[in-house]
């Protein structure tokens, strides 16, 4: 288990990737994987050229060893060195590469190192930078083979082929990875959306409102402002479900968040907290003025009955408020606070609204 642990920590730098990261995290280990693997195959290549005297190639190949242990040593030390370092690593790899294929005159040797290295910067850096290094790559095949009459026209052709191969494989590739890309996207942007947003009415659910409620307190707080808190609860609406069914009352619901929501601006926050209970969150506001008006305008939306399938509904909503700082600084304290405040306008007759106090 823990020599897992030390080869998973070694192609990924030794650091933590959260979820955001998850493709970064792959390219890390693709990187590192790779200068791993050239490292140890170059340097057996090392040894074997120094043996067989081979004195160009295997100073070549010991460099190219020196500058990947480098680069390996100076990945681990920043995240922000990766995108500089597999800059640095095409470029001397292909110079190595070109290097080892003009002196040593391997002609399916040298493009084997090629097709690795274009490969290698596709799935790094992508199509763009996969297209630069196609066609550099290619440019020295065709003047190498070529200055050094070593092959052929129609050998260097067939030769090449492969790269032509690689190239429509690229294309394809980065098309299909571009769909699956943005149908994850769409994915994961409707797995949140649903996460934070209440099914029936699509209004915020609790979640997304304690968090904005959070965040807005902190702003108040550093900027010496105040946030309402608005509780909205129905009048008798369970002897609503219980005479005409849920399906009836969850198409009730829906029209009374629509309702709601028409009567609050567009900077204002309502969610359905669950059952019947709304709230409202006011962040942006002049004066108390606004937020009563703002207030009076949510009981004044219920008015008008409702009429579902050819059925007239009578509804009526009780709402308390609190504010920040004045009656709490925490949102669990706000929302008992406001709650409270709701139950007040209850008792005291139901279709009117109450500002949290104190005595309560």
């Amino acid at each position: 288990m823990s020599k897992k642990l030390n080869l998973k920590k070694i192609l990924t730098s030794g650091y933590n990737f959260n979820s955001d990261e998850y493709e970064l995290r792959l390219k890390y280990i693709l990187f590192n994987s790779l200068l791993i693997f050239n490292i140890l195959i170059v340097s057996i290549a090392t040894f074997v050229r120094f043996s067989n005297s081979q004195y160009i190639n295997a100073t070549v190949d010991a460099i190219y060893v020196t500058l990947g242990l480098i680069s390996f040593f100076i990945a681990r030390k920043s995240k922000e060195y990766f995108n500089a370092l597999v800059y640095f690593v095409i470029f001397f790899s292909f110079s190595s590469v070109t290097l080892a294929f003009s002196t040593g005159l391997n002609h399916i040797a040298g493009i084997s190192w090629y097709f690795l290295l274009l490969m290698s910067i596709f799935f790094l850096k992508g199509l763009r930078e996969g297209m630069i290094v196609f066609i550099f790559s290619f440019i020295a095949i065709i003047l190498v083979t070529s200055n050094l009459h070593v092959h052929s026209l129609d050998e260097i052709v067939l030769g090449v082929i492969p790269f032509f191969g690689a190239l429509v494989f690229m294309y394809f590739f980065e098309q299909r990875n571009n769909e699956l890309k943005n149908l994850l996207v769409g994915q994961k942007e409707g797995y949140l959306h649903q996460s934070l947003h209440d099914n029936l009415t699509g209004l915020a659910n609790r979640k997304l409102f304690l968090n904005r409620l959070t965040d807005s307190l902190a702003e108040a707080k550093r900027v010496n402002s105040k946030v309402i808190v608005i509780f909205i609860d129905l009048d008798h609406f369970k002897k609503i479900n219980d005479s005409v069914g849920h399906l009836m009352g969850d198409m009730i619901l829906i029209e009374v968040a629509k309702r709601l929501s028409s009567q609050i601006r567009e900077c204002d926050t309502i969610a359905r907290l669950g059952g019947d209970e709304y709230a409202v969150m006011i962040d942006t506001f002049s004066s108390m003025r606004i937020v009563k008006d703002i207030i009076q305008k949510l009981l004044n939306s219920m008015q008008e009955p409702f009429i579902i399938e050819g059925i007239k509904h009578s509804i009526t909503i009780s709402l308390g408020a609190t504010v920040y700082p004045d009656d709490g600084l925490e949102t669990s304290i706000l929302l008992r606070n406001a709650d409270t405040a709701m139950y007040k306008a209850k008792t005291d007759g139901k279709n009117r609204y109450f500002f949290y106090d104190k005595n309560l």
